[in-house]
């Protein structure tokens, strides 16, 4: 009997806190159901959120590509069209070394040809100062030596400085002057 009460007593207690058991389970599992509802919810509200901030963050990145790219293919153009301009000038520059350098080579011979015909008509001029001075010095020294000549002539009364003697006979009166002059002889 004690195990017949026993086991109503199990029975009646199991039968009593069953529905509050399942009651208590049910109450726990409706807390944890709007728990992770409330948890669901709360992430499908970041997820929203997240799929927002990306899709303005694709958006931003997407415009950024575009304005980049449009820049890339600016900046490479202007690359190619300035790298062109650059060479256009430096072939231009070359072009013109290449003028002025020949332009050089020929002024440099023009310069060597007037050069040589400088020498030539320096040394042409030096070779007649030289004669003219050699005229000059031999003009002087013939100078020189008919001055000694006469002076020794006349020191020694020779030639036309000599004293004449008198002749005796014919001539002895004055002399008749003819023309113009004097009729004394001319030196030359």
């Amino acid at each position: 009997q004690e195990k017949i009460a026993r086991q109503f007593a199990d029975k009646n207690y199991v039968e009593e806190s069953i529905p509050e058991t399942v009651t208590a389970a049910a109450d726990k599992q409706k807390h944890e159901e709007k728990r992770i509802r409330d948890e669901l919810k709360v992430v499908q509200g970041e997820i929203e959120k997240m799929r927002d901030d990306h899709g303005a963050v694709m958006n931003l990145l997407k415009t950024l590509y575009e304005e980049l790219s449009s820049k890339l293919v600016h900046w490479s153009g202007k690359y190619d069209e300035d790298t062109m301009d650059i060479q256009e000038r430096l072939d231009a520059l070359q072009a013109q070394k290449e003028a002025d350098l020949q332009k050089l080579q020929q002024m440099t011979e023009t310069y060597k040809e007037y050069e040589k015909v400088v020498e030539e008509d320096r040394a042409e001029k030096e070779k007649i100062a030289k004669q003219h001075e050699k005229e000059v010095l031999e003009q002087f020294s013939a100078t020189k030596i008919q001055a000694w000549w006469r002076g020794h002539l006349y020191r020694h009364q020779l030639g036309p400085y000599s004293k004449k003697k008198k002749k005796k006979g014919k001539g002895s009166g004055k002399k008749k002057k003819k023309g113009k002059g004097t009729g004394k002889k001319k030196k030359k």
